[in-house]
């Protein structure tokens, strides 16, 4: 894996997320890959050959931030600021004592169990939060489509463990895949052991792109049977499918009391 510098004078960026106004990407590029995704909107690089990081990230933060007033940043926007470099490089933790340091707070998507590593700088933040995403509840169909992350075992102990240093928690429920992924088995395990369920549908807009292509083959090759009608239920946004799982989900969840959204 080749390490190189990205030409960005910023580290600090205007989020499209409501909740937050910015963002902090301390990675660019990713080591693990995912069926769903590529790094076409994040680097014009070889998302596998290639991983870019900021120069004096530290410095740079510390003068971007003094400029604005001290709130939540979301911290793994577009890569996962915990992927398998962090623990040598540290830029995501160099990036968390600046955020500290500066009485900031944050929201991080990850993952990855490293970030309990992070616990004795997230509790000095009152407001920070712990987000850790998952496509299926097993992990054979996770070993196929989301390579490289945490299995259920994992995943469940991270939960816990993250709660119970008195961090807030939410799991990130998806991309669901149609005919695969089972969300109700997440939240079954999860409802205890998280404080916010989010649940996020599949879906495509170019059969052309890299993302589908890559998608495509697995699917094709693992449920050839099903392939078809799932590909067009995730090219259909407004496919009955997603209607009725929306309904199905709202009433299931809705009995557990439990804070959840529904992205789709």
């Amino acid at each position: 894996m080749r390490i190189s510098f990205c030409s960005s004078n910023s580290v600090l960026r205007t989020c499209s997320q409501k909740q937050f106004q910015y963002y902090i990407d301390p990675y660019i590029g990713h080591q693990s890959s995912f069926a769903y995704f590529t790094n076409s909107n994040c680097s014009k690089t070889s998302w596998n050959d290639e991983i870019k990081i900021q120069r004096d990230i530290c410095t740079k933060l510390q003068k971007e931030l003094d400029e604005i007033e001290p709130q939540t940043i979301l911290i793994g926007y577009k890569t996962d600021p915990y992927q398998v470099l962090e623990e040598s490089l540290c830029q995501t933790r160099i990036v968390l004592e600046v955020l500290l340091e500066k009485g900031f707070s944050v929201n991080i998507n990850t993952k990855s169990n490293l970030v309990k590593r992070d616990f004795d700088i997230l509790k000095k933040m009152p407001a920070s939060k712990v987000c850790l995403s998952v496509a299926s509840n097993d992990d054979k169909i996770n070993e196929l489509f989301d390579f490289n992350t945490l299995n259920k075992k994992n995943r469940n102990q991270a939960l816990r463990e993250i709660k119970a240093e008195g961090v807030k928690t939410s799991l990130k429920i998806g991309p669901i895949i149609p005919k695969i992924s089972d969300p109700k088995a997440i939240v079954s395990e999860v409802q205890h052991i998280t404080d916010d369920i989010e649940l996020h549908a599949l879906s495509f807009n170019d059969k052309r792109g890299e993302d589908w292509i890559r998608f495509e083959e697995i699917l094709y090759k693992n449920y050839l049977e099903s392939a078809e009608e799932i590909e067009t239920i995730i090219f259909s946004k407004d496919h009955v499918y997603w209607l009725k799982l929306r309904a199905e989900l709202e009433v299931y969840i809705s009995n557990k009391n439990l804070n959840f959204s529904l992205k789709f």
